[in-house]
This record gives structure tokens, C-alpha cells and sequence, in this order.
């Protein structure tokens, strides 16, 4: 059986991470109301995971089954795309009119650069958004974090 031919070794890739603080994730609105955001992936990466944290209490009132709040990310730059991550859930109004300060919820990224097995070559931005459902009233508006590992190659 043939040995592979090993030249010295080396440091393998390393994982660094950056965070995204959105004070007042939440508005009042008589309709869906929207707060957008923006990531950067730094060139020569890929993303690990990202993570939503609340970092102080989001608290509704006066909604409906419909006044959820929810982020989605993706590559379309008016911020409706969802190709990186689809509806993740902070709150879910039907089951609570709050979401209490120190929830994390990891999504289920899909990484573009991850999917067609290379890292990204160029730093590339997403667009986010921050949607709470029709009719809901902030009590508070709270604090959203969005944390993104990457990993460096």
C-alpha cells in the first residue's frame, strides 16, 4: 500500500467570527414592518454558522397568529432574498408574545460558497431582514444579534 508523501506540517484553517448588533430589531406598524441589515463575508472564507441572539427582551402586543418575527438573509440587495437563510423564527406569536433576553437560535445557513465546494475568492455582502408580522405593537423592542462564524483557508 502506497504511503502519502507528507511535506512538514502546518496550521489547517482557522475560525474567526463577527457580530452584528440591531438595536431595535422591532417596530410598531399597522402592517408588517421590516428592519434591514447587512453581513460581509470576508474573502477567502466560508461560512461555519451563524447564530441569532437576543441580547435584551422583544416583547408584543395586540398581534395575531400572523405576528411573528422573523430573519431572513440572502443575496437580493433590497433585502428580500433568502437564499442564504429562510424565516428563522425569534418569536413566535402564537406560542408566546415574547422572546426572552439571552434565546439563541441557530440557523440553517445555506453558504453559497459552502454549496459549490469553494471558498469565496471575493468579499461578498448579504442583505437582511428583520420582519415582524402585521398589527403587533412593540412593549419592547429589544435587541437582536447576529453572530457569523467563518472559516479561513
Amino acid at each position: 500500500m502506497a504511503k502519502a508523501n507528507i511535506q512538514g506540517v502546518k496550521p489547517g484553517s482557522s475560525v474567526g467570527a463577527q457580530m452584528i448588533r440591531i438595536s431595535n430589531p422591532v417596530v410598531t406598524a399597522t402592517g408588517v414592518s421590516n428592519i434591514d441589515f447587512e453581513i460581509t463575508q470576508p474573502a477567502g472564507t466560508i461560512m461555519d454558522s451563524i447564530f441569532l441572539h437576543v441580547a435584551s427582551e422583544i416583547e408584543l402586543s395586540g398581534g395575531s397568529a400572523s405576528s411573528d418575527v422573523t430573519v431572513t438573509c440572502g443575496t437580493n440587495t433590497d433585502h428580500s432574498g433568502t437564499e442564504l437563510f429562510d424565516a428563522e423564527t425569534i418569536l413566535d406569536y402564537s406560542a408566546s408574545t415574547s422572546a426572552a433576553q439571552g434565546k439563541v437560535v441557530k440557523v440553517n445557513a445555506i453558504d453559497l460558497a459552502s454549496a459549490t465546494g469553494t471558498v469565496a475568492s471575493d468579499e461578498t455582502t448579504f442583505f437582511g431582514r428583520v420582519i415582524t408580522g402585521a398589527a403587533a405593537t412593540a412593549v419592547k423592542s429589544g435587541a437582536l444579534e447576529i453572530h457569523v462564524v467563518y472559516r479561513s483557508f
